[in-house]
């Protein structure tokens, strides 16, 4: 009897282990890789996605056969366009591996906002997401174009943008955090940038289209594009933003009669505000350096040197960062540095009756900036190599 009852567990529980009933096989799946989103000249939304190709369906093919394609499809709205490409491709798609979406220029400036819904309502669609914006081009053009590696360009522009700035994978975090804060102020997006690359390779195309990273896209609080900011510009600002990144600077010294080129790392951040008949925004700013180029006259073995050299990188630095903030307080008009959102932090009431204002009161902040760099290491040699001893200032 006792066997009998066992065995009858034993069956009931195989009733909870139905199996895999909702499983996905992999070679069913289209898996997508990055989505790009324009606007045609009717002002219809056009959706790209780069899909990846499995080494299978490579087989027999030309060993110079991209390892990804490249759909599009049109709708008047996203949803609607992705239904439509959906209606050309044999798999199923699916956006657990994507990890960029694109905007182009002519689309970043209408406003992206109301497509950011699509973009985190499903559940399929990570949050750790990288956006880019397309400078003086289309997202599609991104999405079609190769690189020498003969890899995913999708993934490969996401490498470029790991290293040459922020994580990648925060900036739609960010994108959102900045739109839903208390700040009024707008955000920087990663922007890209279209070269045209000659080969010399016989039998190719003369023209190769490439990408490159070229700063950032300002964008306001209404998530419209309003302007670029160069790669040093952007980097100055994800400085003040406290974003981990890697930053350079170059000057030319005066009483070393040539330039310097240092390495910025251990960045950090200090805002702090007063009101008067103006508010003011006091920005320190400081940092380690590492000397990279040294085509001065100077001899870093000596301390002296070493103080004249970080007190002009420190003037050049201000006078950088100082240039920036007007740029944006006259051009774009856009808090893109979040000092609304310091004010809201240290004076919560004070803030309550600037907020509604806020669009018009940033361009007329008083802005102090104070730069502090610090030179800890400087290399094998004190000197210019090729420079004579007696040729260097002691």
């Amino acid at each position: 009897m006792r066997k009998i009852v066992q065995t009858m567990l034993l069956g009931l529980s195989l009733l909870l282990l139905p199996g895999c009933w909702d499983n996905k096989e992999l070679n069913d799946l289209a898996l997508m890789l990055g989505n790009g989103v324009d606007l045609d000249e009717n002002g219809v939304y056009v959706l790209s996605s780069q899909f990846a190709l499995s080494t299978a369906a490579q087989t027999g093919a030309n060993p110079q056969t991209q390892s990804f394609f490249t759909e599009s499809s049109n709708g008047d709205t996203i949803s609607k366009a992705f239904d439509n490409m959906q209606s050309k491709i044999t798999r199923q798609t699916s956006r657990g591996q994507r990890r960029s979406i694109i905007f182009g220029e002519k689309m970043a400036k209408k406003g992206i906002k109301n497509i950011m819904d699509l973009s985190t309502r499903n559940p399929e669609t990570p949050l750790r997401t990288e956006i880019l914006i397309v400078k003086n081009g289309t997202a599609q053009s991104l999405l079609r174009s190769t690189t020498p590696y003969d890899s995913q360009t999708q993934r490969e522009y996401y490498k470029l943008h790991q290293i040459k700035s922020e994580v990648p994978d925060l900036t739609l975090m960010n994108l959102l955090k900045a739109v839903n804060s208390e700040s009024m102020g707008g955000t920087i997006i990663p922007a890209m940038e279209a070269l045209v690359e000659r080969s010399n390779k016989k039998g190719e195309n003369n023209k190769r289209n490439t990408f490159r990273y070229a700063g950032a896209a300002v964008l306001n609080n209404n998530l419209k594009l309003v302007g670029f900011l160069n790669n040093d510009e952007a980097g100055d600002t994800r400085w003040i933003l406290r974003r981990p990144q890697k930053q350079s600077i170059t000057s030319f010294i005066d009483k070393g009669k040539g330039y310097i080129t240092a390495d910025i790392n251990k960045m950090k951040t200090k805002i702090t505000t007063t009101f008067g008949e103006k508010i003011s925004i006091h920005l320190q700013l400081s940092g380690s350096m590492v000397i990279r180029e040294n085509n001065t006259l100077f001899n870093l073995l000596k301390t002296d040197n070493i103080s004249i050299i970080e007190q002009a990188l420190e003037k050049e630095q201000e006078a950088r960062i100082n240039k920036l903030i007007k740029k944006t307080q006259t051009k774009f008009k856009t808090d893109i540095f979040n000092f609304g959102d310091t004010i809201f932090r240290d004076h919560p009431k004070k803030w309550k009756r600037l907020q509604k204002d806020w669009i018009t009161e940033f361009p007329r902040l008083d802005v102090d900036v104070k730069v502090k760099l610090q030179i800890k290491r400087f290399g094998l040699t004190g000197g210019a190599v090729q420079l004579k001893q007696k040729e260097l200032l002691d």
